[in-house]
């Protein structure tokens, strides 16, 4: 499967996710189309990567979540508060997905759109991906880490994270490729 517009269709369906969502998605899809590839000659945000080789038709994004993050600490811990390892009251820690539909208010508000052909790419195609809250004067000591295995196909996972006033947390995104395990990150 390619990237195009039924792609886009096809994961937001296969979701379920709302219209808002697949309105969205489709909007990004409409800039990517929209938006010439980078020139490593003119744009000053590419002169040092040379993308002229860089076929797009011939990656597969990848649909069946295998963009996943394993979250540290659990989203299960989540607002028990108290002990080492669990987040305080009001903290969300979830995928991105789960917080879709649990927080939908609070992802919509801030899901903005992406400029520029790639950021216009992931946000029609994200999949996977991880969502923090930190309510207002929260200071989290413990990091939140988001865990991305290898995968064959295309990933797009999507981070958002919203920090109120006064707040503040340590977020690592690792992702781990094929030689991973080699360095002892799988």
């Amino acid at each position: 499967m390619a990237f195009t517009r039924e792609t886009v269709e096809r994961l937001s369906s296969e979701r379920s996710e709302p219209t808002w969502l697949c309105e969205a998605r489709l909007q990004a899809w409409q800039r990517f189309e929209a938006t010439p590839m980078p020139n490593s000659a003119k744009d000053e945000d590419w002169r040092r990567t040379d993308i002229s080789k860089l076929d797009l038709s011939s990656f597969t994004p990848s649909l069946d979540g295998a963009n996943t993050p394993v979250l540290t600490p659990s989203p299960a811990v989540a607002g028990e508060g108290g002990g080492e390892g669990t987040l305080p009251l009001g903290v969300i820690f979830t995928t991105l997905e789960q917080a879709v539909k649990d927080h939908p208010d609070l992802v919509r508000e801030h899901l903005s759109d992406q400029d520029g052909k790639f950021l216009s790419l992931n946000a029609a195609l994200w999949a996977g991906g991880a969502f923090v809250y930190v309510p207002p004067d929260v200071q989290l000591a413990l990091p939140l880490v988001a865990s991305f295995g290898e995968g064959a196909e295309a990933v797009f996972p999507r981070t958002l994270i919203v920090v109120d006033r006064g707040a503040s947390l340590v977020y690592i995104d690792c992702f781990a490729g094929a030689g991973a395990s080699i360095l002892g990150l799988k």
